[in-house]
């Protein structure tokens, strides 16, 4: 469990630092794609790590699933721009032409309006994390931009995400986003 805490340190949910301005992140060499089935291991990777972070958040909301990487695997197999789920990527060139890296991912899904809870269309953001070391490159802005961008394509009227209340870093990086927070989660453990 520690190694997976020290693990959660080195790859924070969204940032917890400045972020560059639009200036600066033209000249970054990232870019966004949908997520391919080559990524599903990387994502499961990083997610393990995201999640172990949120337990140190409060470990009675959150949890960790025993195999977290075959929850992700699953969930990622039906994610398609064209369905109701998004997967996206960030990938970095690597210097020398070696390819490229993994530095990021989000994870988005699309919902109708939904009067008793009197909520329009609205795309719901589930994850987004990026590298600790590609946080202050736009990196996080891109993904929530081409997440902004599908969920217009598709009727909806607000991003939405859920952000631990102790998460002050990602509780920053959305309002620099342009996110507001317009509701509580309220949570009683029995």
């Amino acid at each position: 469990m520690l190694e997976a805490l020290r693990s959660a340190r080195l790859l924070r949910f969204v940032t917890e630092n400045r972020m560059h301005s639009a200036a600066d992140t033209s000249r970054a060499s990232f870019e966004v794609r949908p997520a391919q089935p080559q990524d599903a291991d990387t994502i499961a990777a990083k997610a393990r790590t995201l999640a172990t972070a949120h337990l140190t958040y409060d470990p009675s909301r959150f949890y960790l699933p025993d195999d977290i990487e075959s929850v992700y695997r699953e969930w990622l197999s039906r994610a398609d721009p064209a369905s109701d789920l998004l997967a996206l990527v960030a990938l970095q060139a690597q210097p020398g032409g070696a390819g490229e890296s993994l530095i990021g991912y989000t994870i988005a899904e699309h919902f109708a309006a939904a009067p008793h809870f009197w909520s329009p269309a609205h795309v719901f953001v589930h994850d987004i994390c990026v590298d600790w070391d590609s946080r202050t490159a736009g990196v996080g802005r891109l993904l929530i931009d081409h997440v902004a961008q599908w969920a217009r394509s598709r009727g909806a009227m607000h991003l939405r995400g859920l952000v631990a209340a102790r998460n002050t870093g990602a509780r920053r990086f959305f309002r620099a986003v342009s996110f507001r927070e317009a509701a509580v989660e309220v949570t009683r453990d029995l």
